[in-house]
This record gives C-alpha cells, sequence and structure tokens, in this order.
C-alpha cells in the first residue's frame, strides 16, 4: 500500500520541489537544471553549497579541497572495524573531525552497498558510495563550467548559492564574477520577466567551505526556510 501511494504521490506531482549538491554534485545539480528545462521534472529550486560555477584549475583547489580528501579516503584500507578508527585516521592526515564525522555517515556494513540482503556480520564498515565513482565526478565538477546556467537559470527555477563565510574556495576574481553574475539575472529578469530563473546568494557564517560540518543547524535553517515557500 505505502508503494503505491508513493507512485501515486509522485505521479500527482512530478516535478521535484529542490536538489543540491557540493562539489561533486554541483555538477550534476547545474547540468539537471538545464536538461530539465527541455523535460517534466524541473526542480522549482537548486542548492548550490560553496562549490564554485566556473572550472576550477588545480592551482585554485583548496589544500583542503574534495580531491585531497578522495585522495586520503582512497589510501584508507576498507573494511573498517568502526568510525572511531575511520576518524583517527582522517584526523591523522589533517581532516578537521566535524569533517570526519560528516563522512562516517558514509560507512554501512560491509557488504551492504547497495545490497540490503547481503553483508558481513562482523560489524566492519565500509564506503556506501564508489570512491572512484565520487573522484570521476569530482574531476568532471573542476573541469566544467556553468555560469550561463547562473546568469539565466530556467524559467520557475531559483538557483540558490550558499558561500561559507570562512570558506578559502573563492578567489578575488571568481566573487566578482558571483557578484557579476547575480547583477546580470537581476537585469535579464526585468527586461523580460518570467523568461528566466532567480539567482540568490547566501553567505552562511561560521562556515568554511564544508557547511554541513561547521553550521549545520544554520544551514538547515537557511533551506528550510526558502523550501517553505514551495508549498
Amino acid at each position: 500500500k505505502q508503494m503505491a501511494a508513493a507512485q501515486q504521490q509522485q505521479q500527482q506531482a512530478p516535478n521535484p520541489g529542490a536538489s543540491g549538491g557540493s562539489s561533486p554534485g554541483t555538477s550534476s545539480s547545474s547540468s539537471s537544471s538545464t536538461t530539465a528545462a527541455r523535460v517534466q521534472g524541473v526542480p522549482q529550486q537548486v542548492w548550490i553549497l560553496d562549490s564554485q560555477p566556473g572550472s576550477v584549475s588545480v592551482a585554485d583547489d583548496a589544500p583542503t579541497s574534495v580531491g585531497r580528501i578522495i585522495q586520503v579516503i582512497n589510501n584508507i584500507p576498507t573494511p573498517l572495524d568502526g568510525r572511531q578508527e575511520l576518524y583517527t585516521l582522517l584526523q591523522q592526515k589533517g581532516v578537521p573531525l566535524p569533517v570526519a564525522q560528516w563522512l562516517g555517515t558514509s560507512l554501512v556494513p560491509a557488504g551492504h552497498q547497495g545490497n540490503s540482503n547481503g553483508g558481513s556480520s562482523d560489524g566492519k564498515l565500509d564506503w556506501l558510495f564508489d570512491v572512484q565513482g565520487a573522484a570521476a565526478l569530482y574531476h568532471s565538477y573542476r573541469v566544467s563550467s556553468y555560469w550561463d546556467v547562473f546568469r539565466c537559470p530556467p524559467p520557475s527555477v531559483t538557483i540558490h548559492m550558499v558561500r561559507g563565510e570562512l570558506s578559502d574556495r573563492w578567489t578575488p576574481k571568481m566573487l566578482e564574477q558571483l557578484i557579476a553574475a547575480v547583477q546580470e539575472n537581476a537585469a535579464a529578469a526585468g527586461k523580460a520577466p518570467g523568461t528566466v530563473g532567480q539567482l540568490k546568494v547566501h553567505v552562511l557564517e561560521n562556515a568554511g567551505h564544508w557547511l554541513q560540518a561547521d553550521n549545520p543547524d544554520g544551514l538547515k535553517a537557511l533551506m528550510l526556510l526558502c523550501i517553505k515557500e514551495l508549498s
């Protein structure tokens, strides 16, 4: 009954209310807002969490970047005895504890990845996601540019860019581009109302790049406030 009800609800409301991403997820979230404009299912809100819309060179990539984190976790042998072992190994590599704890939420019983019927009975943990796949997504994010999407989102779509107040990811040039994108979006909307979506930029206090680890309560409050606009 629950499955039938869920399917019926999906048919009645095919358009997703919101989608979002941070670094690797940014590419898929931004591209989905453009492709969805041509098919049924365009999201009303797209959330980008402290991730640059333009391509990011290796020189501009911060030392605490997702790329470095992926390299670190790729070198950690799995399965692990528990989350505390992960925290210790990551902190030894310079990963802050809040980030390590957030990464720990992606550990599942070994053997359960994509298969709820299998798994190890010895309590060991492994990654829920494919580390190599995450690396490929991050590379796609670094070499892609979505400034055009930011300037002119599809109609009825609002892009929410959340930048960490203390983030080290934004060069002066990137910040200038972001301000210019907001201004160009407002100008385009003023000239032809209803033909382009909106771009809104938020600054999350007391947060670096890892918004969900540095200030989870603030991020939750911000997103809930805006998502309520959908109802």
